[in-house]
């Protein structure tokens, strides 16, 4: 469900296009993607808050989408309207304990696990995860593998099969 085209939210919502790609999957590498996908929000996040100087902006993202939208919101968060933005991130892989923390620091095909994502100081972020045993979206939940194969186990077994990285993104 990484489609910029796709109809998955509702409402006053503008889309940010971006590859959303996963080399070999996909056209780019993942970290190009995200690259792209977070200038792209960014770009788009400050040319309506110029235009709009009176609205308020939700940043959302799902999966690696929430990567690139978290990274703007960073970018973001030290720009002139921060005040006005608040972020949703769903199945942030930079989620603490999600896979880019638990990985973090391994790089390779273009998919380079840089940890979780440092606090914004003024943009608000909620993460919405499924982390409960039983119930755990492996890509913004994952336990290490060797401090803890079970819930390590349950993360993969919730992302590829247990339908557990699937949101309503129209909360």
């Amino acid at each position: 469900m990484n489609d910029p085209n796709a109809n998955a939210f509702a409402g006053n919502v503008h889309r940010v296009a971006y590859s959303a790609s996963i080399w070999p999957v996909g056209p780019v590498t993942y970290d190009a993607s995200v690259a792209e996908g977070t200038a792209n929000m960014v770009h788009a996040v400050n040319t309506y808050a110029a235009q709009c100087p009176d609205s308020r902006i939700r940043v959302k993202g799902y999966s690696e989408g929430a990567r690139a939208a978290g990274d703007a919101l960073l970018v973001l968060d030290q720009g002139p309207y921060a005040d006005r933005i608040t972020g949703r991130l769903y199945g942030d892989p930079r989620n603490p304990g999600g896979i880019e923390d638990s990985f973090r620091g391994m790089s390779a095909f273009g998919i380079t696990m840089t940890g979780t994502r440092p606090a914004t100081a003024t943009i608000p972020i909620e993460e919405v995860c499924n982390d409960a045993p039983g119930d755990r979206d492996g890509i913004c939940s994952l336990p290490g593998p060797v401090t803890n194969l079970i819930g390590f186990a349950d993360g993969v077994y919730g992302y590829m099969l247990g339908g557990s990285h699937g949101y309503d993104l129209n909360d």
